[in-house]
């Protein structure tokens, strides 16, 4: 409200439930927060051109990071 960015209370509490959901489930889960760097990192982001002025949205540079993070874990180096 006053233009600050805040953490969302309930954040780390909604990551957890999609994480133990996921593997309850079998599934892959990738923590986005995490791999920005924490919640307090997504001024970085934001500053580098990673993530949109929303904080909230990755800007294109951000998906390929990403992109290229995530085929690194799957395909391999």
């Amino acid at each position: 409200r006053g233009g600050e960015w805040v953490v969302r209370p309930r954040a780390a509490e909604v990551r957890s439930a999609f994480r133990a959901a996921a593997i309850g489930r079998g599934c892959g889960y990738v923590d986005l927060i995490a791999f920005q760097g924490g919640e307090s990192n997504l001024e970085q982001w934001e500053r580098d051109g990673l993530v949109l002025g929303d904080r909230v949205h990755m800007s294109d540079a951000g998906h390929e990071r990403l992109a290229a993070a995530l085929e690194r874990a799957i395909v391999g180096p």
